[in-house]
């Protein structure tokens, strides 16, 4: 199952002062949550059909088991370029991501949150506070995930904002492949 990815320009297509509800699995990012906020749209963070978390409040009992009557975004698979298939089953796919930029609270909460809605496992973390600022490396396995390289890039890239933290990511075949002596 394709993993959706809830973007800045995503929000757009929606009304201002409307409302989007993201399920369990789908990857919103902090720059379509900023835009959300600054259009006035609330946005809703579902567990399951009974379960809204989040910043918003429970549904009222009529609307329970009801689907919302809200844009339905594509799977993530048919807007992201089908570059890399994902990793073929048993095969391993290791990714390398670095993120840079300046501490808050939260920071590390938002990245680990959006490996575990694509199914990441992380494998190994380092994580370094120099002067406010905050250096993060982090291994993740999607070996057992149904996520392609290229979907899973784009959701935790897209978690970078200006002026706050830049996340990059590089599959660790080419990572070892360039740093081999």
């Amino acid at each position: 199952m394709a993993r959706e990815v809830i973007t800045e320009a995503d929000v757009e297509r929606y009304e201002p002062r409307s409302e989007i509800v993201v399920s369990k699995g789908t990857v919103i990012t902090p720059s379509a949550l900023d835009r959300a906020a600054q259009r006035g749209i609330k946005v809703t963070f579902r567990v399951d059909d009974e379960r809204p978390v989040g910043p918003s409040r429970p549904l009222p009992p009529a609307a329970r088991g009801a689907e919302p009557s809200l844009p339905v975004f594509p799977p993530a698979a048919a807007r992201l370029p089908a570059t890399s298939a994902g990793a073929p089953s048993g095969e391993e796919l290791t990714v390398i991501l670095t993120a840079v930029g300046r501490n808050r609270a939260g920071v590390l909460a938002e990245i680990t949150t959006a490996i575990a809605r694509l199914d990441g496992n992380v494998v190994d973390l380092s994580q370094k506070m120099i002067q406010g600022y905050f250096n993060l490396i982090v291994i993740i396995d999607f070996s057992h995930a149904n996520v392609s390289y290229d979907s899973a890039k784009q959701a935790l890239e897209g978690l970078s904002r200006e002026g706050d933290y830049r996340v990059t990511v590089q599959n660790e075949k080419v990572f070892r492949a360039m740093h081999r002596i």
